[in-house]
């Protein structure tokens, strides 16, 4: 019997697209459109080894197309008009053998819900004969859409049909081979198909066929499976899997937390909850609910879950996407434990928009964790891990292979076909799985190939690359790309072979001019279109249709340079569009192959407390910066600056991308050290916090001292007596979770309010008001006793006194807040003197409310709970009517209250009972309370108690 694919109605992976970055979506079907409401079913009618693909559509018609050739993904159109059958409107077939006498029977579904039957009229024939028009005199509604399976393998065809109103219907043929079928359920598993967006994958059985779990909007799940072994094919195995329905938004994720082999499924949804779900026998599919609040998490709406163990520590890391477009992190806290803590609520400071939806895997096998994540834009954003078992992940790429699939892309990745290759399945709003493919899993990324000198010395001209890795570059997928005066693109070379960690690469004009100029020298490469004679000329690197680095501009924006020039590198983490910013036109003479000479110097001759430079900034300033204060001098001295480069030992600290080896024939008594450094080598960091740390005896050691200039780009320290490996990085957090919205200094006649209002604070110990008779902090003594912290997420306001004044005599004040786990910080100074101000309240900015929620308190609460809301003063005069909703965890509305006009800017506060619309008493759970006013609408969670 011929090998049959059937695509089920309800879902259906488009396969379409382009040869992009690292992945391509397949174009197979491109040239075939105009089908609308189109239905898909792919045969071998002929046995020829050419699949046939039969498409039904809203004309009632059936078009076929054949595979031109063996293993091809292009189709040709043999007729539009297949064997003259006409249904009337909205065709869909589906082929099997019902009676299994070798000769294909063509089901079709049609508008008015009867399905039509022809037969093949020979083997391996194109051409089929009508029996009936009404098929087992099934009727089904509208839009009936066929698909034969074995659901449970008892050797009986069963007949899924899917109609207009989402429902599936189930027949099951009544005897081997026969062509009578018997309805088994209206509605297979009560499904309503929904749209499909968040998938995930795992092998639930442990039949070596993936298993594919897809949430929806609806928040019921749906169950594909692989049809074989490494095929690309899913069947439906059940749409309501487990009868699981979590409300609204379902986006499942596969993990076995307390590695007992069952898996278990944590399942995010619409209102940021997380149900936790585990299987009840090992390969088994039916999963058990251990409870709808997983670790009480609740990350506000849309909350989508993905597991990893980033810093190989054997503990699970849980990273959640939610609303708002960040991610927040929380890590088991035992091995083999069900229990997460939270590890902060902006993972990375990512953010992505809206909708944010993670996904974690290792794209180049390089052994740091790539994280895509998907937005409600329908793009994808590439992050990448700084070093092994880090925390820290850095920007890639905004737009990752250039995908976009509309909005609300969910990514997902696995290896289908067992290629080697990844595939990456992307869930959308509007219900379709796109597909694609790993190019080559051997691409280079930006900053990994990096163009380090170009010189233009007529025929003997030559170009540098340089590995900027800590790993072997893969070469074969690279291209170099000569653009004659940047207008056009006069030819493309493809480079070849690999480039081992820190080597370089030169590609010569002429490898024979060029072994002249620079004796010792051979190319490892000749490219003869590469002319490189100043005007605009520009170079580009390519991988995988993805520049990872260039020399000039293409086109309008390239900047035109001189025959003879000759530029080096100085800042290898940018772009390399600009030749003012990135590049300086050097002097010196070339060194094809080898460290760019303006990274490095040397010293012999020191003299006591005199700044020796050393490298350049590329700005006018140099890379590093001793000065040998007093005692022992070091002698001979070697400084080699690596720009752009991770530091080496840092395991999972962060550190700016630039680190200076200094080598020395004695160590200094006492040194200062100034290091500069590029904006684009921050690395996320925060340059007021930067300080300097060197590298002996197996650990770091850190010089918090320091003084900084962000304008200028460097740090300094002072007291060095140990030269070695020396870098920049981020001093301790001194950060705290509050947020100061204003700070002021309000004066009577005899005393001075210190005023201070926070936006949000949590897990805060509280504050101290600091005074002192000079701007001096270090004079400051505190005036107050600790000022207990609310800890709320909305504003409050302090105040303290200081009666302890003199007129005409300035004082200076601060605010220290303390957290819980006593570390500290303080504001900025203000200052004041009594009498200084006739009429300080006029001076003061107060902290303006805006029209919206403010409380619901208590929280969780038994009945009553009261709410509070305020109205500002534009709320006001515009007459907004406001009014509270009511909703449950599945979005019903439960209570609402038309709260009018009010006449007053002000805080309002209403009472609700816990009774729903028709009084009657509402059940224990979540609630949400909605606000609304004129343009102005807020949420805030609640929970009721038995």
């Amino acid at each position: 019997m011929k090998k049959l694919i059937f695509f089920a109605v309800f879902i259906f992976t488009a396969v379409s697209a382009f040869t992009q970055n690292y992945f391509a979506e397949k174009d197979t079907f491109e040239n075939i459109t105009g089908l609308l409401e189109s239905k898909l079913a792919f045969i071998d009618l002929d046995n020829d080894g050419l699949l046939d693909l039969i498409i039904g559509y809203d004309k009632g018609k059936l078009r076929h197309y054949e595979q031109n050739a063996e293993n091809s993904t292009e189709f040709d159109l043999v007729t539009n008009y297949f064997n003259n059958i006409d249904v009337g409107s909205y065709s869909a077939p589906a082929f099997t053998d019902l009676d299994n006498d070798g000769l294909l029977d063509l089901i079709i579904g049609e508008r008015y819900g009867t399905l039509k039957r022809y037969e093949q009229n020979a083997v391996n024939s194109t051409e089929f004969n009508l029996v009936t028009s009404e098929f087992n005199n099934i009727t089904v509604g509208s839009f009936p859409a066929p698909a034969f399976t074995d659901l449970d393998n008892d050797g009986l065809l069963d007949l899924i049909i899917g109609e207009r109103y989402s429902t599936l219907k189930h027949y099951e043929q009544n005897a081997l081979n026969s062509t009578g079928f018997d309805l088994v359920n209206e509605n297979l598993k009560n499904i309503l198909s929904g749209s499909q967006f968040k998938p995930a994958i795992a092998d639930l059985d442990n039949d070596g066929k993936l298993d594919l779990i897809t949430g929806n909007f609806s928040g019921r799940l749906m169950h594909l499976e692989q049809i074989e072994v490494d095929a690309d094919e899913f069947e439906v195995i059940d749409t309501y899997f487990n009868n699981i329905d979590v409300g609204g938004y379902s986006a499942p994720s596969f993990t076995d937390l307390d590695n007992d082999g069952l898996l278990d499924l944590i399942i995010g949804e619409l209102y940021g909850n997380f149900y936790h779900y585990e299987q009840n026998d090992v390969n088994s599919n039916e999963f058990d609910l251990v409870t709808a609040n997983f670790n009480n998490i609740d990350v506000g709406y849309y909350s989508v879950p993905s597991f990893t163990d980033l810093d190989n520590d054997g503990l699970l890391d849980l990273i959640i996407g939610e609303y708002h477009g960040n991610l927040r992190h929380y890590e088991q806290n035992a091995v083999n434990s069900t229990e997460f803590n939270l590890v902060t609520d902006k993972f990375n400071d990512i953010d992505v928009g809206r909708l944010s939806s993670p996904a974690f895997t290792d794209l180049d096998k390089d052994g740091l964790l790539d994280l895509i994540i998907g937005n409600y834009n329908g793009r994808l954003i590439h992050y990448k891990q700084n070093a092994e078992n880090s925390n820290e992940f850095s920007l890639v790429t905004s737009k990752f292979n250039n995908l976009d699939v509309g909005y609300r892309s969910s990514p997902s990745f696995t290896d289908l076909d067992n290629d080697g290759l990844l595939d990456l399945v992307i869930g959308t709003y509007h219900g379709e799985l796109k597909h694609y493919e790993q190019i080559s899993s051997d691409f280079v990324n930006p900053r990994e190939l990096v163009i380090t000198e170009v010189k233009s010395n007529g025929s003997a001209s030559y170009l540098e690359l340089y590995n900027n890795t800590d790993k072997d570059l893969y070469l074969g997928n690279v291209k170099l790309r000569f653009f004659n005066n940047g207008s056009s693109q006069a030819s493309e070379k493809d480079l070849s072979g690999s480039l081992e960690v820190g080597e370089y690469y030169v590609i010569a004009y002429y490898s024979s001019y060029f072994q002249n100029a620079y004796p010792g020298k051979t190319a490892d490469a000749e490219f003869g279109y590469m002319s490189l004679n100043g005007g605009k000329d520009a170079i580009s690197l390519v991988c995988n249709n993805q520049v990872i680095d260039h020399f000039n501009a293409e086109g309008a924006d390239a900047e035109a340079w001189n025959n003879g020039d000759y530029f080096v590198r100085t800042d290898i983490l940018s772009s390399g569009e600009s030749l003012e910013n990135d590049w300086a036109k050097n002097d010196e003479n070339a060194t094809p192959g080898e460290t760019n000479q303006a990274d490095s110097g040397s010293e012999s001759n020191w003299t006591p407390d005199t700044d020796v430079d050393f490298g350049s900034n590329g700005t006018g300033q140099p890379a590093v910066v001793l000065n040998m204060n007093n005692g022992n001098l070091p002698g001979a001295t070697t400084v080699e600056i690596k720009r752009g480069q991770e530091v080496p030992n840092s395991g999972e600290e962060n550190f700016v991308r630039r680190y200076a080896e200094i080598n020395s024939e004695n160590q200094p008594s006492d040194a200062s050290l100034r290091i500069y450094y590029k904006d684009s080598e921050l690395n996320g960091l925060d340059e007021n916090k930067l300080i300097i740390a060197g590298y002996w005896d197996g650990s770091w050691h850190e010089f918090n001292d320091v003084n900084r200039n962000a304008d200028e780009n460097w740090v300094e320290t002072t007291g060095i007596s140990h030269f070695s490996n020396w870098a920049l990085k981020e001093g301790e957090d001194g950060g705290l979770p509050v947020e100061f919205s204003s700070f002021n200094l309000i004066q009577s006649e005899e005393d001075i309010l210190v005023k201070w209002v926070t936006q949000t604070e949590n897990d805060m110990r509280g504050f101290y008001v600091l005074k002192s008779e000079t701007e001096d902090l270090a004079s400051a003594s505190r005036l107050s006793d600790l000022i207990p912290a609310s800890n709320t997420v909305s504003a409050h306001e302090y105040v303290c006194e200081d009666n302890e004044v003199e007129p005409n005599k300035r004082y200076w004040y601060w605010i220290e807040a303390l957290s819980m786990s006593d570390n500290s910080t303080v504001t900025a100074s203000q200052s004041v003197m009594l009498g200084e101000f006739e009429d300080p309240e006029e001076e003061v900015p107060e902290f303006a409310l805006e029209t919206g929620l403010a409380h619901v308190y208590p929280n969780p609460f038994n009945p009553p709970v009261n709410i509070s809301f305020f109205m500002d003063e534009e709320s006001v005069e515009q007459n907004e009517r406001a009014e509270i909703m009511i909703y449950n965890v599945k979005g019903q509305e439960v209570h609402r209250r038309d709260l009018g006009i009010k006449s007053a800017p002000g805080m309002y506060t209403i009472s609700w009972n816990g009774n729903d619309k028709d009084g009657k008493e509402c059940g224990s759970g979540i609630y949400f309370v909605k606000f609304t006013a004129g343009k102005h609408s807020s949420f805030k969670k609640s929970i009721k108690l038995k």
